[in-house]
């Protein structure tokens, strides 16, 4: 039974690291104020918002 506990935190742990790795590359660069185009705002926006809702689709599948 614990062998199973340990596994499963595992497969929940890693997927969960792995994507707050990716949010974290997102907004923990430093960059000034008005530095890109609203089209690249816009792109990099799309980006972070599909990562969101990457991860809240599997915590919802938990």
């Amino acid at each position: 039974m614990a062998q199973y506990l340990i596994y499963t935190s595992l497969n929940l742990t890693v997927p969960t690291l792995s994507l707050m790795g990716k949010v974290r590359n997102i907004f923990a660069v430093n960059v000034g104020r008005y530095t890109k185009t609203a089209s690249e705002q816009r792109i990099a926006f799309a980006s972070a918002k599909s990562i969101w809702d990457e991860a809240t689709q599997r915590l919802l599948a938990v």
